[in-house]
């Protein structure tokens, strides 16, 4: 009878442990925002014991997940590849004196940009207890697929073995069970095109490059064939959006050479909820120079 109270009295502390843990993680959380500037409904609440907490947010809340202002300078270019059926921005990306990245106006980037930032910046700081490296990954809404090429950062202590995830794309920051939907698929130490300091940016014919995520949907730049057929009088150049937790897109503008006659393709009311009238005049005056260079 004595060993049976034991036990049970064991049980109960147990429980009670396990209750008061669990509430105390559940009430210590962080509410990161996206970059669309409103609160994840699967976020969780503010936390006060991730690694470098307050240095970390400090370096992710300026930083804005978009593509624009490097696609609208005047120094990137677009050169298509044939033969070959690649395309490629020429000065996508800018580096300094020491071979360090350079975001767009200190703070514009997409994904793998804004993760290798915050590395070059926060990885002198964590010293020998915690390690950083780059991390390939699907999330819930917009990068869900196989084929996602989304990038961001987890941070190991070396001491006890716990990780953090770190995304600078969607200001988010905390332990793996806080990012409901993300799915790791492959860790790196380093990203190859930014080690190299390689400028251009390269992609397949067919392939989107996102642009800024705006109103739940997000927005993509490619470069299409026609039906098939893919030479210089036979190319589509187009700005197209799809919806959040969505797998299909619609173009919002395109410029359409087939058989060497360029024809325009727009979507107003859908292109006036997600871009500006300034950006939307400055990126349809952009893809016509390119079509007429190519």
């Amino acid at each position: 009878m004595r060993s049976f109270r034991s036990k049970k009295k064991a049980f109960f502390l147990l429980t009670l442990f396990l209750a008061v843990f669990f509430s105390f993680v559940a009430a210590n959380t962080h509410i990161p925002r996206g970059p669309e500037g409103k609160a994840r409904q699967d976020a969780v609440r503010r936390s006060e014991d991730l690694p470098y907490q307050e240095t970390v947010l400090s370096m992710i809340r300026p930083l804005e997940y978009s593509a624009l202002p490097v696609m609208l300078d005047p120094e990137v270019s677009l050169e298509v590849d044939f033969s070959k059926r690649v395309w490629i921005l020429r000065n996508f990306r800018e580096y300094d004196e020491a071979g360090q990245l350079v975001l767009k106006e200190g703070r514009y980037g997409l994904c793998a940009g804004l993760a290798a930032h915050v590395h070059q910046e926060l990885k002198p700081l964590l010293g020998e207890r915690y390690s950083i490296e780059f991390a390939r990954a699907t999330e819930p809404d917009f990068f869900d697929t196989l084929a996602s090429n989304h990038i961001l950062l987890v941070i190991s202590d070396r001491l006890n073995g716990e990780i953090f995830m770190l995304d600078p794309s969607f200001h988010r920051y905390g332990r793996p069970e806080t990012f409901s939907g993300y799915v790791l698929h492959a860790g790196k130490d380093v990203l190859g095109s930014i080690q190299r300091s390689d400028r251009d940016a390269v992609f397949n014919i067919g392939d989107t490059m996102p642009l800024v995520i705006r109103n739940g949907s997000l927005v993509v730049f490619s470069v299409e064939s026609v039906k098939g057929t893919l030479d210089p009088q036979n190319i589509v150049l187009a700005i197209g959006a799809r919806r959040r937790q969505s797998s299909s897109g619609r173009y919002l503008f395109a410029l359409r050479k087939q058989g060497g006659k360029i024809e325009t393709l727009q979507e107003e009311p859908m292109l006036e909820q997600l871009l500006s009238r300034e950006e939307r005049v400055r990126l349809a005056q952009k893809l016509l120079s390119w079509m007429q260079a190519l």
